[in-house]
């Protein structure tokens, strides 16, 4: 093997993209000498550069820090002036993008061969032209073309977007581009290229009379406006470069493409963005005074609709000039067609409730104001009376539906306080100008934890008023909520103005394109992010998942033999069936000052009737610890070989008091109170008087004549 000189080869390092917490990186060969062929490139690096996420090359060997990287079949040979491109992700190392160290280009073999399609003029070999006439129904060229998309301009709805093109390769005559595009691309619209071909989402442009060829080391631009998607600017998916008029062979399924097109940008109409016609109201006009040359009166609405009405806009006639106005505001008045828009604070009219405005004017009133019509944005939740806590809600299916939209209450907590900022998710607080990128989602819709890390996109009273939407994470819930969300402050001075304190949202689950990039640093391009906690062991696998696109329904692990087991979330699923098996037991659960779950306690020993099992302890709805219990006088029922227990500690005291033991057991640091609740019955939270009570359950539902005396609960470090 022979290591070839600078003067032969050159070699430079670029980066393309970079994220927070990771890049793309590309090393550029460029052969200045004789053709190469078997050639291997050799770099130092503290990078690591997995094999799948390198192309161009291969991964021949690493010996610590030292690369060797070989060809892949399409690149077997650089010829002479011609270059080839090596590209890679990898992680940054604290934070900072490393260059690969002393690159060196080798090769078996040094030809001088003169290419069939080429042509010599003296003793120089020409470039290779690629000729259309040379592909096959679709030759592709993925790695010699570079691809940058910019956006140039943007105003309220559009924007105009460039497209450069890069060929670090060799010529290519009549070139086409393909890809996938979240919007309609107007044919009119579009400057240095033509529309080829179109099928649904998918385009193929071709190259216009006037830069038919797109020789090496050239660049070319495609220009266009379009719609923005929910007032984002995305970027066309899946660009692939070739020289055919006919789409290439290596895309999936065209309806399923526009399937995932469809999920992840979602059409622009399902959050309301235009309120509801002559809604039914009652609408009443009262002459307080008039003396002559002037009046005064004032303008009462009665919501009859049954629903919140929201952002609210009064049409009629009325043949006085009003001078005056107050607790609304004139929004227009032409030739006494007046359109009358709320205040900053009477922006609802809540369901059954009356709002009155009131104005002075000129004249006096001879006829009275008519033809009204009122228009607004109907909300239905639980919370539209006076409290906006609610528990329960019969009517929101707990699974979130993608694409679907939904309506409730949003608030707005402290996300950038530790204390408030790490919820049930487990994930770190974000950093400051991240933080309106996160959310806490009712209790309903957490769905046993099943919404952790969902992505939301969110609309409220500014949205209604023309801002885009938002887009936030689900990093917690909210217990004392059955419907919406409690956003970080951050977030909720995107949707409303914090004075407001509660508004009205909506809100739908999407998918989100690869560029992406979360409160976190990463990427959805990234895939999934799986951390594991310190203190997994064999017994306890504590395991983080984030950065996914959609909620993750379910996790198995692989063991060594190749079996499944389903990795469940087992104190939220041990909950739900607490909850569906008494009822009440929300409001309970929310009352107490905290409470255990031990998911699955079972028998360790055959004969001994020893019990044991681990299990959390929640204050405010968030994990805070981790304990396990051992027992050796629980006692099963006939048949059972695995119950679960609940312990909730009804006031502060008898709640420190177990926090602050070294080792609590029942009837020696004290006692608990197993409550017997019938098969369907209702707990009465206001008839116990015990400060700490407890419940077993298994999958049958609730165990009788049972007793915890003894059982010992032991917390443990999982920091």
């Amino acid at each position: 093997m022979e290591f070839l000189t600078r003067d032969l080869v050159q070699t430079s390092f670029l980066v393309e993209t970079e994220w927070d917490k990771g890049f793309t990186g590309i090393i550029e060969l460029t052969n200045t000498g004789e053709n190469l062929t078997e050639w291997t490139v050799e770099f130092e690096s503290q990078l690591e550069i997995y094999p799948e996420q390198i192309w161009g090359a291969e991964i021949v060997s690493r010996q610590g820090d030292r690369y060797t990287l070989k060809p892949v079949d399409y690149n077997q040979t650089i010829n002479t002036n011609q270059g080839t491109s090596i590209i890679f992700n990898a992680n940054k190392i604290d934070g900072e993008i490393l260059t690969p160290q002393n690159i060196r280009l080798a090769t078996e073999s040094i030809v001088t061969p003169v290419a069939e399609n080429s042509s010599k003029l003296g003793n120089e070999v020409m470039p290779t032209v690629m000729e259309e006439s040379q592909s096959n129904a679709a030759q592709l060229f993925p790695y010699q073309i570079k691809t940058n998309f910019e956006v140039e301009t943007e105003w309220d709805k559009e924007f105009t977007a460039r497209l450069d093109l890069i060929n670090t390769g060799d010529d290519i005559k009549k070139w086409t581009i393909e890809f996938i595009s979240p919007y309609e691309i107007d044919p009119e619209q579009l400057w240095g290229a033509e529309i080829g071909k179109q099928e649904g989402n998918r385009y193929l442009l071709k190259a216009p009379d006037y830069n038919q060829n797109l020789d090496s080391q050239q660049s070319t631009s495609i220009t266009f406006n379009a719609a923005k998607m929910y007032g984002s600017t995305l970027r066309p998916q899946e660009i692939k470069v070739g020289n055919s008029l006919e789409f290439s062979n290596d895309y999936s399924d065209l309806s399923q493409v526009n399937q995932e097109i469809s999920a992840t940008f979602p059409v622009q109409t399902e959050l309301a963005t235009t309120p509801q016609n002559d809604l039914p109201v009652d609408v009443d006009f009262t002459l307080m005074s008039d003396w002559g040359d002037g009046f005064q009166g004032s303008i009462s609405i009665t919501n009859n609709s049954g629903s919140n009405i929201d952002t609210w806009n009064l049409e009629f006639d009325f043949a006085n000039e009003i001078n005056n106005i107050w607790d609304a505001e004139i929004e227009q008045n032409q030739n006494g067609s007046y359109v009358i828009t709320n205040a900053a604070w009477n922006r609802e009219i809540p369901a059954g409730e009356t709002l009155t405005f009131g104005f002075t004017g000129n004249d006096s009133v001879t006829s009275e104001p008519q033809n009204f019509e009122l228009d607004g944005f109907i909300f239905d939740s639980p919370s539209i009376y006076k409290t906006i806590y609610t528990y329960q809600n019969p009517d929101l299916a707990p699974e979130l539906e993608l694409n679907q939209m939904y309506q409730g209450r949003a608030t707005y907590y402290d996300a950038a306080n530790p204390a408030g900022g790490i919820g049930a998710s487990g994930f770190d607080v974000p950093s400051q100008n991240e933080l309106h990128k996160i959310v806490a989602i009712n209790n309903i819709q957490w769905n046993g934890s099943e919404a952790s890390g969902a992505f939301i996109k969110v609309s409220g009273p500014k949205q209604r008023e023309g801002a885009a939407p938002i887009i936030a994470q689900v990093v917690d819930h909210l217990v004392e909520r059955a419907d919406g969300m409690d956003m970080s402050a951050e977030a909720f001075t995107k949707v409303a103005d914090p004075i407001d304190g509660t508004v009205n949202i909506e809100y739908q689950l999407i998918g989100l394109p690869d560029d992406y990039v979360t409160a976190y640093g990463y990427s959805i391009g990234q895939g999934i992010v799986v951390e594991t906690i310190t203190g997994t062991n064999p017994y306890y696998a504590a395991t983080r998942l984030n950065n996914h696109r959609y909620p993750i329904e379910s996790v198995e692990l692989i063991e060594d033999d190749g079996d499944l087991i389903e990795l469940n979330r087992e104190s939220d699923k041990a909950l739900q069936v607490f909850k569906e098996e008494i009822s009440g037991s929300d409001v309970f659960l929310n009352q107490a000052a905290g409470y255990l779950v031990f998911p699955r306690v079972i028998k360790v020993g055959v004969g001994l009737g020893a019990e044991t099992g681990e299990g959390v302890l929640r204050v405010g709805g968030s994990t805070v610890g981790y304990y396990r219990t051992t027992s050796g006088s629980v006692g099963f029922q006939l048949g059972a070989q695995a119950k679960s227990i609940v312990i909730a500690f009804m006031t502060r005291e008898a709640l420190d008091k177990f926090r602050n033991s070294s080792g609590w057991k029942v009837g020696v640091d004290g006692s608990v109170a197993l409550i017997d609740v019938g098969a369907g019955k209702t707990i009465d939270s206001d008839n116990i008087r015990d400060p700490v009570v407890g419940f077993i359950f298994g999958s049958k539902g609730l165990m009788y004549n049972l007793t915890l005396e003894g059982s010992k609960f032991t917390k443990l470090d999982k920091s």
